[in-house]
């Protein structure tokens, strides 16, 4: 807990060697207690330590008598982060085979088949999960809720994910969850209803007061609806308490720079850089902005010291893209060329750099090269298909298993049966999950009071951000802040020159958090259309992003993701 809140990057490494040589004293004094195992292999798996990691949880299933479903859970999501998923599902089997009430274990398999593109499978994981775990009090379980909503919401579905948030709320242990508050509030946020955004957000934080994930989301928001006041109040807030969080100095630089003040900016981004020189994010934003104010020289410095700072990272794309337009700016086409290619070496499925190095050779005449990069991309392109009777709910729509005949015509019965049963229950109960259901794409008045009877009795209408965070308490940010209300919304207006990621990269945005990170309550992973973001414009930007400890909802695991500079930066 002290090397995560420490800003002294040799402190943090202190802290850490300490922590791990106390785990291994307690495994030489107690070989069969399985949460040393897990507390340490976590600490190796977030240091990359992924062979020790290894060795140590199988030398943990040995000495527990492989009866410990938590060392096998975060095995297998040890494997599943390294990318070797046939031994993670074994790995996830074996956990919940020990113990089927392991809702951790349950959650990581979802994910895990979600990633993959089976939308099914981990429906099917997450609700067996729901069902086994419903007599067992556990917070964990409150994520299969999370992640059931989650999918539900970007497949369109937003009754359905109504549905899940408000049984998942519900609970007693849904109701102190931060991501399952939070996740909502994202999802709400698609509507513009601000008053129940605000709730929400407000929910989440008295769950976790401390959630830096929640702090940057929600100030994110602040940002996107022009309150610039209450943007830079929450990061201020969340920074005070999460000093050694890299994000929330990244997400003020940007605020800072939209606002024009480029010093403050990079004083913003260098304390970020202090507390972790290896975020690259931070690397590639601050690279950015030099290079969209004409500091050529310096954002390639930036560029290089960032990928420097983790070569090994996948995140490592998006340094290489910026790269590779500032130097097609430059006129250096064949320094552009192989940075696009180391690019898609790391990522070949990066739609924002196949589409800039396309643009470029369009522009320098080289139409056969550009034809054959379509073909190339096309190769790498696959998405997932969902059968347009896909349901989350349970009984709402055909299954996998489901047969025909007889039979179909029995559970068609039944499951009329319930239906009817239920729809009785909610009108003599007044908040009802399914009067959310008219429609997903318009912001109604009707729609909203709808949504609106799905939350707790306490919900204000007229709440605003002031009533969560007093002014008063951030007189610091005030200066700031008028400054920004005083140059006006005209040449930043919130994220309109972003452009929207694919559904996938969404569900990752918003995903929450994998359950073998104790203490996290970063909802993306796990996914929502405004939670994750990335460039395209005349003028590319940078957005702040998260490095996943996971993994999601996500990084999910940062909520934003980086800026990718677009085709139209190629634009003279």
């Amino acid at each position: 807990m002290q090397a995560a809140l420490s800003t002294n990057t040799e402190t943090k490494r202190q802290l850490l060697r300490d922590a791990e040589s106390s785990l291994r004293a307690c495994l030489s004094m107690d070989s069969a207690d399985p949460r040393s195992y897990v507390v340490l292999g976590k600490l190796l798996v977030q240091q990359k330590r992924y062979d020790e990691a290894r060795k140590l949880y199988a030398d943990g299933t040995t000495s527990t008598g492989n009866t410990s479903p938590y060392i096998w859970a975060a095995w297998g999501y040890l494997e599943s982060l390294t990318g070797n998923v046939t031994r993670a599902r074994k790995l996830f089997d074996a956990a919940v085979v020990v113990d089927e009430t392991h809702a951790a274990a349950w959650h990581k398999w979802g994910m895990l088949e979600m990633r993959q593109g089976n939308y099914l499978r981990a429906r099917d994981l997450w609700t067996t999960g729901i069902n086994k775990c419903r007599r067992v009090s556990s917070r964990s379980k409150t994520y299969l809720y999370c992640s059931l909503a989650v999918m539900a919401a970007e497949l369109g579905k937003l009754a359905e994910a109504r549905a899940w948030f408000q049984e998942g709320t519900r609970l007693v242990d849904g109701r102190s969850s931060c991501a399952l508050w939070h996740a909502w509030a994202m999802t709400e946020a698609r509507l513009g209803d601000s008053s129940a955004v605000r709730y929400l957000f407000k929910r989440s934080l008295e769950a976790n007061p401390r959630s830096r994930y929640a702090h940057l989301a929600w100030s994110m928001w602040e940002r996107q609806q022009g309150n610039t006041r209450g943007c830079l109040q929450l990061l201020a807030r969340g920074s005070s308490l999460n000093p050694a969080d890299p994000a929330l100095y990244q997400a003020r630089g940007i605020v800072e720079k939209e606002a024009g003040r480029y010093d403050e900016a990079r004083t913003a981004f260098k304390q970020g850089l202090k507390v972790d020189a290896s975020h690259l994010h931070l690397w590639q934003a601050w690279g950015v902005m030099e290079y969209q104010l004409g500091q050529y020289d310096e954002a390639r410095r930036l560029f290089q010291e960032g990928v420097w700072a983790d070569p090994g990272s996948k995140d490592v794309v998006y340094i290489f893209q910026a790269w590779g337009v500032l130097e097609s700016r430059a006129g250096n086409a064949a320094l552009a060329r192989e940075l696009f290619k180391a690019a898609l070496k790391v990522d070949p499925k990066n739609e924002s750099t196949w589409s800039t190095w396309i643009k470029m050779e369009e522009d320098l005449g080289r139409l056969d090269a550009a034809n054959e990069l379509r073909i190339r991309r096309s190769e790498q392109q696959w998405e997932f298909v969902i059968p347009a009777s896909f349901s989350t709910r349970p009984g709402k729509g055909p299954t996998p298993s489901s047969g025909g005949g007889v039979l179909q015509g029995l559970l068609d019965t039944l499951n009329s049966f319930f239906t009817a049963r239920g729809q009785a229950e909610q009108q003599q109960g007044g908040r009802a999950a399914a009067t959310a259901a008219s429609s997903d794409t318009t912001t109604s008045a009707g729609q909203q009071e709808a949504m609106r009877s799905l939350l707790p009795a306490d919900f204000r209408p007229d709440l605003s951000i002031e009533d969560v965070i007093p002014a008063t308490c951030f007189q610091d940010t005030g200066a700031v802040a008028g400054s920004f209300e005083q140059q006006g919304s005209s040449s930043h207006d919130g994220l309109a020159d972003v452009e929207q990621p694919s559904r996938l990269e969404r569900v990752e945005a918003l995903r929450q958090p994998d359950l073998s990170h104790a203490g996290d309550d970063d909802p993306r992973h796990s996914s929502s259309g405004q939670h994750s973001s990335s460039g395209r414009g005349q003028s590319p930007d940078s957005t702040v992003s998260r490095s996943r400890k996971l993994s999601p909802l996500d990084r999910r695991k940062g909520l934003q993701r980086p800026q990718r500079l677009s085709p139209g930066a190629l634009r003279q």
